[in-house]
């Protein structure tokens, strides 16, 4: 491969690699697969540098960085538990693999790679790029990098990456923080908008040798909603995303419903029915994907120093009740004649009308307050 092509090779290498099969095993994956990377993504590349670039430290102090290269010595000794850096400069020039390129005159023909140096995750608040959830054990309270969920869309995780807990159970991103305070402080221009990003892998087994998906996903919004005239509408859209998880949980149940009526069963509790369980979570997925992309064009649009607050959150209930309705009459249709009929399960009949019916009460409570 050309020199550029190994250059992007070799820093991708360096922090998404897996723990499969090198001398001496590693002790680690790569640092970026081993937290849930979330970065801020503006206009062009120098904004989106600059939106990362956070010059203090969690403390409010100023480092002294200092990269590998400048460092005394350099360990080639693969496998050794690192003290926590306490600079980023250290931070992103680590190597958790060591790599040597073998070079043929313009093009890079063979590597040679190794397990480098780690460090612990626990508490490693040096890194900026991560928001952080607060684990109990055995007494012990510590912080650990909050990894995204590779099956949920990442604007259901919206109080989690842009809202601090009142408890402290998650911590902030400090890439959040520092947009935060440049929205604040209007260094951001009201209207601007920009794009919270992650990217991570999920692992297949307990070795992390097998990765089972790669996941990217961004959710846009405009600099209004990080600055204090948007506080309002950040509790509001965490609120507007609870009554979504509400409306999924009523599909999922109305699919249940629908499959005993025609027939089948929920099975026991040591021995759920699959396909029961199976077409309720698929109910439930059809639902979050129906209000994906209407959601995120929604979140995009907001811009609370000009809206209607009351008009513009209506405008999304109206669509997340539209949809969920839709599906809910979509799932009815497709039960068959034989639902229609019912099924009587422990004294209880299960039949399409009846639990349709209950369904639009359920849906009808989450909104009774509009």
């Amino acid at each position: 491969m050309s020199f550029a092509q190994a250059a992007r090779w070799l820093m991708a290498l360096n922090g998404f690699t897996d723990m499969g099969t090198k001398k001496p095993n590693p002790k680690k994956p790569g640092w970026l697969a081993d937290i849930g990377t979330l970065y801020v993504v503006g206009d062009n590349l120098f904004d989106t540098i600059m939106l990362n670039y956070v010059p203090l430290y969690p403390d409010g102090e100023f480092r002294k960085e200092c990269p590998i290269w400048e460092k005394d010595t350099i360990v080639i000794v693969g496998n050794k538990l690192l003290p926590i850096p306490d600079n980023r400069s250290e931070l992103y020039t680590a190597l958790p693999r060591k790599v040597l390129l073998i070079k043929d005159v313009n093009c890079v023909r063979v590597f040679k790679v190794t397990a480098g140096d780690y460090f612990e995750t626990e508490n490693a608040f040096i890194e900026p790029m991560t928001a952080w959830k607060k684990v109990i054990d055995k007494k012990k309270e510590f912080y650990m990098p909050f990894k995204h969920d590779s099956e949920k869309q990442l604007w259901r995780e919206f109080s989690s990456i842009l809202m601090q807990s009142e408890n402290h159970d998650t911590e902030l991103a400090e890439v959040v923080k520092w947009t935060n305070f440049l929205c604040k402080k209007r260094i951001i221009k009201h209207g601007y908008v920009f794009s919270i990003s992650t990217i991570g892998l999920s692992f297949g087994d307990l070795f992390k040798s097998l990765v089972k998906h790669v996941y990217f996903d961004s959710l846009e919004m405009n600099a209004q909603i990080l600055s204090e005239v948007g506080r309002g509408y950040r509790e509001e859209i965490k609120f507007e995303i609870s009554r979504c998880e509400e409306l999924a949980d009523k599909i999922s149940r109305l699919a249940g419903n629908l499959y005993l009526a025609s027939g089948g069963t929920s099975g026991s509790k040591t021995a759920p029915d699959k396909t029961y369980q199976s077409t309720k979570t698929n109910a439930k997925s059809q639902l979050y994907y129906r209000l994906d992309i209407p959601f995120r064009s929604w979140l995009s649009s907001l811009g609370p120093e000009n809206d209607d607050k009351l008009e513009k959150f209506e405008q999304w209930q109206n669509t997340a009740k539209r949809i969920t309705l839709d599906l809910g009459s979509e799932l009815v249709a497709a039960a068959g004649d034989t639902a229609m009929v019912g099924h009587k399960i422990d004294k209880t009949i299960y039949s399409a009308p009846k639990v349709y019916n209950s369904f639009l009460r359920d849906v009808s409570k989450i909104y009774k307050e509009i």
